[in-house]
């Protein structure tokens, strides 16, 4: 298994990739209810640079030459300027009634804590259905602890939602802990959940 860090032209697989830690919010957020929309308006984004779901901030890690999984991270302290391109980009792959009707109904999400200055935050973290149970997602974090090194940084941090216990007992086993419980009524809609974990783990 190998890391290496994505390029634009992975964007198609990528999507899918993303789109999978996203659930049915995602759908409900960027493709209205469509998952093609979703997976169009990802895919675009993946292919420029400075957003949240940038390939600059991916790591695609293959088996054999197949895409095995992806992590997109970085660290907090690019957080809002990542945002803000973000809402720049938008305007120009939905068009500008559909770029501001997602931002009103991501409005009540900007408060919600996701990261603290200092953590190097992993984003999204997915493992291609056909490589699951091969150490894919472990091999994942291993990579964000090098990358969150080499960015100087000694914590990484995530969220995940109390509902999604595998995942929580993955990044417990790999000594994440959880720092705080995040009120999120606003995910309700999306997710049925009315809270997240904020995990972090203190790097040695």
């Amino acid at each position: 298994m190998i890391a290496r860090p994505a390029l634009p032209g992975d964007a198609p697989c990528a999507a899918e990739l993303i789109a999978a830690t996203m659930d049915s919010f995602g759908q409900s957020l960027f493709g209205r209810g469509d998952r093609r929309l979703l997976l169009r308006s990802i895919a675009a984004l993946f292919t420029l640079k400075g957003n949240r779901f940038s390939h600059e901030f991916s790591t695609l890690a293959e088996i054999d030459q197949q895409t095995a999984g992806l992590l997109l991270a970085f660290p907090a302290r690019v957080q809002i300027k990542a945002q803000l391109r973000l809402a720049g980009d938008l305007p120009a792959i939905l068009g500008w009634r559909a770029a501001l009707r997602l931002l009103l109904r991501a409005l009540p999400a900007v408060g919600a804590r996701e990261m603290a200055g200092g953590e190097f935050y992993i984003a999204h973290l997915a493992t291609h259905e056909e490589f699951r149970r091969k150490g894919v997602a472990r091999f994942l974090l291993e990579t964000a602890e090098g990358l969150a090194r080499s960015a100087g940084l000694s914590k990484l941090s995530l969220i995940v939602v109390p509902e999604n216990q595998p995942a929580v007992s993955l990044y417990r086993g790999w000594g994440f802990s959880i720092a705080e419980v995040v009120q999120t009524h606003w995910f309700e809609r999306g997710l049925r959940a009315s809270s997240h974990y904020r995990m972090v783990k203190q790097l040695i």
